[in-house]
């Protein structure tokens, strides 16, 4: 699965431990 984050594709794989699993976190995405 992948998420759009700042105009880049992201792994859900890679964003835990990066900090990005928190900003997602604040736009509610899964």
């Amino acid at each position: 699965m992948h998420v759009e984050y700042k105009g880049k594709k992201v792994k859900i794989k890679n964003i835990k431990g990066s900090g990005l699993h928190l900003d997602l976190r604040k736009k509610k995405i899964e």
